[in-house]
C-alpha cells in the first residue's frame, strides 16, 4: 500500500497565502440557487422615487424614432460642440427622457443596463431653453412618465 504524500492528504498546503485566504473566506451559500418564489422581497420589487406634492407635467407619448438601419444611424452619428440657441421642443425633451431613462416595456425594463435591474439612477433635468416648460429643475418620474417640478 503506497503512502500518500502530506500534500495529497492536505491539498491546501500547496496553496499560496492568497489562495489559502480565498479558500478560507469563501461564502459557501453563494453556490446554492434559490427558486424565484424564495427570493427576498428586495430582489423582486422595484421602487420609484416621486414627489407627490409637486406639480406634475405630463410628457407626450414618444413615437418611433426612425426606420433606418442601425448601421446607417451609426455611420451618420457625429459629435458637435457648436450648440444652437434654438430652443428644444417639449416633444424632443419627452423623447430624450423616454429613450434614455424610460420604461421600454411592461416588464419594467429600461433602455440601459443595470446590475440586478435595480436602476439606481434618478434623472433631474435642468431646463433652460425648452418651449412649453418654465426654466427650472425637474425630476423625471419613470413610473408615471411625467416630469415633476422640484
Amino acid at each position: 500500500m503506497a503512502t500518500k504524500k502530506l500534500e495529497d492528504k492536505f491539498p491546501f498546503m500547496n496553496l499560496s497565502l492568497s489562495q489559502k485566504f480565498h479558500q478560507d473566506t469563501k461564502h459557501k451559500t453563494l453556490n446554492k440557487t434559490l427558486d424565484v418564489e424564495d427570493w427576498p422581497k428586495e430582489w423582486t420589487e422595484i421602487n420609484y422615487k416621486g414627489y407627490p406634492r409637486f406639480e406634475k407635467i405630463p410628457l407626450t407619448k414618444p413615437k418611433k424614432l426612425t426606420t433606418d438601419s442601425f448601421d446607417q444611424i451609426l455611420k451618420e452619428r457625429s459629435s458637435s460642440r457648436n450648440f444652437s440657441s434654438k430652443p428644444m421642443t417639449f416633444d424632443q425633451l419627452s423623447i430624450l427622457l423616454y429613450y434614455t431613462a424610460g420604461l421600454k416595456d411592461d416588464k419594467e425594463r429600461r433602455f440601459y443596463p443595470s446590475a440586478g435591474a435595480r436602476y439606481p439612477t434618478e434623472i433631474y433635468p435642468i431646463v433652460f431653453n425648452v418651449t412649453g416648460i418654465k426654466t427650472g429643475i425637474y425630476h423625471y418620474h419613470v413610473r408615471e412618465r411625467s416630469e415633476i417640478q422640484g
